[in-house]
């Protein structure tokens, strides 16, 4: 995963195993961050299998609040539009908000 703190680019990197046993699309993913491994479920609520995937993902913290992240996920580097408003309709679809959502920066993907 790629995350952007002002102008600086970081990464991390996870491993995903399926956390579900009846089929379900639920990820559960560890983190390393500074040596302490950290879980969070991805659910893929929306899928294609070819052009494109749907994640969320909701975390408590510390037992007094949440953390809560979503994905509009796409194979090709500049998507077309109609996919892009495909992936807000899934989320607004299951009351999820996507007011904070942000495109990411696509140049010098290689």
């Amino acid at each position: 995963m790629i995350y952007f703190s002002g102008d600086r680019t970081s990464s991390i990197e996870g491993t995903a195993t399926l956390a579900s046993k009846n089929g379900d699309a639920i990820l559960d993913v560890e983190f390393d961050i500074i040596g302490v491994p950290v879980h969070a479920p991805y659910n893929v609520i929306s899928t294609d299998y070819t052009s494109y995937a749907v994640v969320y993902s909701c975390s408590e913290i510390l037992g007094i609040t949440y953390s809560s992240t979503s994905w509009i996920l796409t194979r090709e580097q500049n998507p077309p539009e109609s996919l892009i408003k495909k992936g807000y309709s899934i989320l607004e679809g299951q009351k999820i908000k996507t007011d904070s959502l942000k495109k990411t920066n696509q140049e010098n993907c290689n």
